[in-house]
């Protein structure tokens, strides 16, 4: 439950599953959830921490391990159906589904095929998803790749809510000379490319800020300074706030190397932002057309990149066209309407 699309939007369904249901959150690991929930939601933790080990037989231990205390759990709050986010969670919820007799929902938050897992959890993926009762996707192109091992009457297409911790809180204001980033500093997210398109376009008296934790932070701090742009690219870490950076940025950049379904990016065109993104698999070219409510460039395009951002920073008149359209065409991702079709599949479940 750290920061993170998929842990924002399994928060903002169970704040308004709660409301119907009894909903509990079963965490592999110890953690503070990040993301604020309802009082009434309880939050179960397996273990106390993750470790790491090259060693089949531990592994092997901490897998079984995670599934009796699982399926204890589910035995002890008279569980009715379980959701599973992400792969290994997913795989985890089909295997205590069956133990348990109960139906199982499982939803895929990447595009599988550039998901970082094992031969191992790859094999499972294939074997154990088409025993799931239902399987959750954001696109249809990640629909298309499960089609050839799932039943398609089992997926279903339910794109990202809007989180409800953001919904209200745009605030009319002067905007600032601002382009923002939001995300993982890691190289799925590729802000390397971003840096360096700022570094090649005409910045002047503009301001790239970086929201976010991640591997890279090292990495991208030392490339600022070697770029001479510690005036100009800010990492500013983690942040609780970020409607604040929505309200003042004028321009959200997105440089992904592939994604899911980007959650950032509906919530920048919320706020009305003007928007840029690579035209990565899968999400951006779902909520983006071209040039009527966003910029699409091709991944890791440098100079595709610096070209629509020296666009959007010269000509306020097309930042602001782009913003107030993009602004506009975000309703279908209102949460009541996402949520309420979250509803429908957990009754037919049922």
């Amino acid at each position: 439950m750290k920061p993170g699309g998929a842990e924002r939007v399994l928060s903002t369904l169970a704040n308004h599953l709660i409301e119907e249901y009894d909903v509990s959150i079963i965490c592999l690991y110890s953690c503070t959830p990040f993301y604020e929930l309802n009082e009434n939601i309880k939050v179960f933790y397996c273990l106390d921490e993750y470790r790491d080990s090259s060693s089949f037989l531990y592994s092997l231990k901490i897998h079984t391990s995670l599934l009796r205390k699982i399926n204890r759990l589910l035995k002890d709050l008279d569980t009715d159906l379980i959701i599973g986010f992400m792969t290994i969670k997913c795989i985890y919820a089909v295997i205590c589904g069956k133990l348990r007799g109960i139906p199982s929902i499982i939803s895929e938050r990447i595009h599988p095929s550039y998901s970082p897992i094992s031969s191992f959890w790859f094999k499972m993926r294939r074997w154990i998803y088409p025993r799931a009762t239902a399987l959750v996707v954001q696109t249809n192109e990640i629909k298309r790749y499960f089609d050839e091992f799932v039943d398609s009457d089992k997926i279903h297409i339910i794109v990202n809510p809007l989180s409800l911790s953001l919904v209200g809180k745009k605030v009319a204001t002067d905007r600032e000379n601002i382009i923002l980033n939001i995300g993982r500093l890691d190289n799925q997210k590729n802000q390397e490319l971003l840096i360096r398109a700022f570094a090649s376009s005409d910045f002047k008296d503009w301001k790239l800020y970086l929201i976010g934790e991640g591997v890279n932070f090292e990495k991208y701090s030392k490339l600022i300074a070697d770029l001479g742009l510690n005036d100009h690219v800010i990492l500013l870490g983690r942040s609780d706030q970020i409607e604040e950076y929505y309200n003042r940025a004028k321009i959200f950049a997105l440089s992904s190397n592939f994604e899911g379904f980007p959650n950032v990016l509906i919530e920048a065109m919320y706020f009305g932002l003007a928007v840029v993104s690579t035209d990565c698999p899968s999400g951006p070219s779902d909520i983006i057309t071209h040039n009527e409510n966003g910029i699409l460039v091709p991944v890791d395009d440098k100079a595709a990149m610096a070209r629509s951002l020296n666009l959007l920073m010269t000509n306020n008149d097309i930042c602001e066209r782009l913003g107030d359209r993009a602004e506009l065409s975000v309703s279908d991702y209102n949460t009541d309407v996402i949520v309420s079709k979250w509803k429908s599949l957990i009754l037919s479940c049922l």
